[in-house]
């Protein structure tokens, strides 16, 4: 038994002081600073992980939870941006047209749209996405929620102003 607890510390001493074991902790734990190269040789530095960096003038739905997933500094050529994940999403529909009220009263320019799916699963799964694109002093909101695919709710963040989905129609979700 003693030659098992000390493999045992000993795996997990090895692993603790292994870099990649580090990297996936913070990843899941904290804000594991990632720095990657795009195609054009621009460095950009990102953070990975529930502690990554979140601007305070992108205001998050009231009502449900979100986990931070990355942020992206702006670097040469390359906007800042970042997203996060959502969940304890009750109605897609309700939490859209709500949302989009949220920041309508607080100022920003509002766009709801819908869009119909089919994930690339087999067999293939149909989801209906319910969007707010919102725009406010050339910055920019993309949220995305979903009943039918839950794990598709999110919302991302721009320095700029994010594009229309494609496929995507306007209105609210019913």
């Amino acid at each position: 038994m003693r030659w098992f607890m000390g493999l045992l510390i000993a795996t997990g001493a090895l692993a603790g002081a292994w870099p990649a074991a580090q990297l996936l902790w913070e990843m899941e734990t904290g804000a594991a600073q990632i720095d990657i190269v795009h195609d054009d040789g621009v460095r950009q530095q990102t953070e990975m992980g529930p502690r990554s960096y979140w601007p305070n003038w992108a205001p998050l739905p009231k009502g449900v939870r979100h986990t931070v997933q990355s942020s992206y500094a702006a670097a040469p050529g390359h906007t800042a941006t970042g997203f996060a994940r959502l969940s304890g999403v009750a109605s897609a529909a309700r939490l859209q047209a709500d949302y989009a009220a949220q920041l309508a009263r607080e100022g920003w320019t509002v766009e709801a749209r819908h869009q119909r799916v089919s994930l690339p699963e087999l067999p293939p799964r149909p989801a209906l996405l319910c969007h707010v694109i919102a725009t406010k002093d050339g910055r920019g909101l993309l949220f995305s929620a979903s009943d039918e695919a839950p794990e598709m709710s999110r919302l991302f963040w721009l320095e700029g102003k994010h594009t229309v989905p494609i496929g995507s129609a306007p209105g609210l979700c019913r």
